[in-house]
């Protein structure tokens, strides 16, 4: 058994957690609830966590691989039936014995016990809820297996004492991909006040609001922003998949008491992602899937290439040949006037058209068009 008393073991564990966090180490985390389980006499750990709607997001096991299987069976037949779990939603952040909620004989008649732990092997388990958010919930058991007794109070009470860390440890590691997606994203772009931004995961929660964007839609819920996350099915909801599934910018003008809102949703670019955690299910992927941006436009406002670039994300040249065409200008007339070549405008054209989400010329230049309010 390991010194659970011993200061230097228990700090070389806690500080084994934050470096797997900050190096985005799986085996740091893995090793440090290796050496945890060592001092409390643990079989096996299993660590997961659930978004709101109970898909799991990444699980951690100290396991052999020979029972993976058997773990992948707990997510697919028997989590919803798990009885701890209903358990350690009233006791959020403190850590129990299973013999401390369910006696013998309801082990004995418990569909889940009999037909998924006890096959196992997992008699006696200890553990909880780490923590629970809106968006996430943390889960930590560990197990002895048939055979060894249950427990103890002094064992239990080691875990309890590792709960605060393995909260902190798992709350800086859900909060990195927002992080990232800061980093990521053009900074000035963000400061802005007279542009909005929105960034979104792959399942419509919201990563990244700034101020500006909260403020315009805010009142507007008939669009299908909840603070949180975009309803389903609502209009952002909705072209936020059509910017994915074809591919490039979806548009749509709001009247608003303030203006008109020109919001522009526009698809993350596709890119290989990397779990340090592992994933059990898709629900895992919290990069930047969409970006909404919003922009008020007030009576008088006037169509200029600036304005064109920030809500479309043109080049000079293109947000330039765009407000040419939207005041009547033909491609050739344009070519004359700039000193370019036809087949080049055109290369810009089709530049100008996949951005802004138009197929076509005249699609593009009524809604240009439509942006510039008398």
């Amino acid at each position: 058994m390991g010194d659970l008393n011993c200061v230097d073991t228990f700090n070389h564990i806690v500080g084994t957690l934050y470096d797997a966090v900050l190096y985005k180490e799986p085996n740091h985390f893995s090793n440090a609830l290796k050496d945890f389980e060592r001092t409390i006499e643990s079989d096996s750990c299993h660590l997961f966590a659930l978004d709101r709607i109970g898909r799991d997001i990444f699980t951690v096991n100290t396991h052999s691989e020979d029972v993976d299987q058997q773990i992948q069976g707990y997510y697919e037949h028997f989590r919803h039936m798990d009885p701890r779990l209903e358990k350690t939603l009233n006791h959020v952040g403190e850590a129990y014995r299973c013999t401390d909620f369910f006696s013998a004989s309801f082990m004995n008649r418990n569909e889940f016990f009999q037909d998924y732990l006890v096959p196992m092997g997992r008699v006696f388990t200890a553990g909880g809820m780490i923590s629970k958010t809106e968006d996430c919930s943390n889960v930590i058991v560990f197990n002895r297996y048939k055979g060894r007794k249950d427990f103890n109070l002094g064992e239990l009470s080691a875990i309890r004492r590792l709960f605060p860390h393995l909260r902190r440890a798992l709350h800086l590691a859900m909060q990195q991909e927002v992080t990232s997606l800061a980093h990521n994203t053009q900074a000035e772009l963000l400061q802005q006040q007279s542009v909005g931004v929105i960034g979104l995961g792959k399942h419509q929660q919201v990563l990244f609001a700034n101020p500006f964007a909260r403020a315009l839609l805010g009142s507007l819920r008939n669009l299908g922003w909840r603070g949180q996350a975009l309803r389903d099915h609502s209009p952002l909801a909705l072209m936020g998949r059509r910017a994915h599934q074809e591919r490039k910018p979806q548009v749509i003008r709001v009247p608003s008491d303030k203006g008109v809102l020109v919001i522009t949703a526009w698809a993350s670019p596709r890119q290989e992602t990397s779990h340090w955690l592992p994933s059990v299910s898709a629900a895992s992927d919290q990069h930047l899937h969409t970006c909404l941006m919003v922009q008020l436009l007030r009576p008088g406002h006037r169509l200029t290439p600036a304005l064109l670039q920030q809500l479309y994300g043109y080049t000079s040249a293109e947000a330039r040949l765009a407000k040419e065409l939207a005041q009547g200008t033909t491609v050739e007339d344009y070519a004359n006037s700039f000193h370019v070549s036809v087949a080049t405008v055109r290369t810009q054209l089709r530049q100008v058209l996949a951005k802004s989400g138009h197929a076509r010329q005249q699609d593009l230049i009524a809604h240009l068009a439509a942006l510039h309010t008398p």
